[in-house]
């Protein structure tokens, strides 16, 4: 059985056999899809999958997978990868469309305000006014979506955790320049 896997940067790679999988460097979390699948899982949820990782990580020969038996053996030759499945119909197996899942919208996002104020204080203030905008605007976005129409309050809502997730990206910037250039001028000072 042919394995397709999504990477971490969220393209799809396969196809795989079981064995293939072994060193291709598979997680848990790692989204997963063959034919028999009727969607991608996870590959903590594949009993084939888990009894591989279990048997690399404790160092025990391979067992022989369990697979159901098939109808027809060659079918692996018949299958064609999701993004030629536009053009290739398969046995009329549909394994959906992968999305990685993204932010709780139903709670609002984390308030970085403060420490972007903090970081733009104390670390670098050009690139910290960059965090401190998006913090601000996640904030706004969320204010705006409690008044908001239902059709548009998920909209503003994913925006608000955007904003969130680049005003995180820009405070961790802010503190690393703030580091190289604490460090640049400590060791460029003379100590008298």
């Amino acid at each position: 059985m042919k394995y397709f896997i999504i990477n971490e940067e969220g393209n799809q790679e396969g196809p795989y056999s079981l064995e293939q999988l072994r060193n291709v460097g598979i997680r848990p979390t790692t989204y997963v899809w063959r034919k028999d699948f009727p969607t991608w899982i996870q590959a903590a949820d594949d009993p084939d999958i888990c009894r591989l990782m279990r048997q690399r990580l404790s160092g025990t020969a391979p067992e022989a997978p369990s697979q159901q038996p098939r109808q027809n053996p060659d079918d692996d030759d018949q299958f064609y990868p999701l993004r030629f499945g536009r053009h290739f119909q398969n046995a009329g197996v549909d394994p959906g469309d992968f999305t990685p899942p993204g932010p709780d919208t139903s709670v609002p996002p984390t308030s970085l305000l403060i420490p972007a104020i903090l970081a733009t204080l104390f670390c670098f203030p050009l690139t910290g006014f960059v965090a401190c905008y998006y913090a601000y605007q996640s904030q706004r976005l969320w204010r705006l979506s409690e008044n908001a129409s239902p059709s548009e309050r998920e909209g503003l809502r994913t925006e608000a955790h955007d904003a969130a997730r680049s005003g995180k990206m820009w405070i961790g910037i802010t503190l690393s320049l703030g580091l190289i250039v604490q460090s640049f001028i400590m060791f460029k000072l003379p100590l008298n």
